[in-house]
């Protein structure tokens, strides 16, 4: 890849899933970087310098049990699936959706994910999924700032979701699996969107200190 001031990082190729290792850290430093069908597979984390600092171009795909993303902006999506993972210190930029969770648990923590389609895609048609968000930010998505379907147990602490195309929150979306939903906020606010703000149908809805 290409780092800081365009030097060479010094690998064209480069493999990170080696036998013998039970967890892996590919650390990347300051610059732009380009990505072509990049996947992360058990246990193997991407490290950044930081929002400002690192940014990846392309989506991450496959982000699975006992990953991590942290410390990038990312321009192109982020699709999780096999078990689920964690999001943290990131930009998500664009991506149809910003990311997307298939039968797979995801938490975020101290992420901006706009300007997408969706912000936050959560299908849940096979089995019960957890959604935890905090110190979070969605906001001027084209769509819904969240939109999942199926058994979702959600919670947010401390986060936005404002300004999206569509709406708020909705975790009852037929097409994406049928269950029954929770949601839990906690100091958060979900404000000017132009659809419902949240939309939980035959589920659990509970509010704290919230506005909506």
């Amino acid at each position: 890849g290409t780092g800081e001031n365009q030097g060479n990082m010094g690998a064209d190729l480069g493999v990170s899933d080696q036998p013998g290792f039970e967890q892996l850290t590919l650390r990347l430093g300051s610059g732009e970087f380009e990505i072509f069908k990049c996947t992360l597979t058990d246990n193997i984390s991407l490290v950044g310098e930081g929002p400002e600092h690192t940014v990846i171009t392309g989506e991450i795909r496959g982000l699975q049990a006992g990953c991590e993303i942290s410390g990038m902006t990312v321009l192109g999506g982020i699709t999780v699936f096999r078990g689920g993972g964690r999001i943290s210190d990131c930009a998500v930029i664009g991506g149809v959706p910003g990311i997307f969770a298939t039968e797979s648990s995801l938490e975020l923590a101290h992420c901006l994910i706009r300007d997408g389609g969706d912000g936050i895609k959560v299908k849940a048609s096979n089995t019960p999924v957890s959604l935890t968000l905090s110190d979070t930010v969605i906001r001027n998505n084209r769509g819904n700032g969240v939109l999942g379907g199926g058994s979702i147990n959600a919670v947010f602490e401390r986060c936005v979701v404002s300004g999206n195309g569509g709406g708020g929150v909705d975790l009852s979306d037929p097409l994406l699996g049928r269950g029954i939903p929770s949601a839990v906020f906690t100091d958060s606010e979900v404000s000017n969107n132009l659809g419902d703000g949240i939309r939980i149908m035959g589920g659990y809805l509970d509010l704290s200190n919230s506005t909506i």
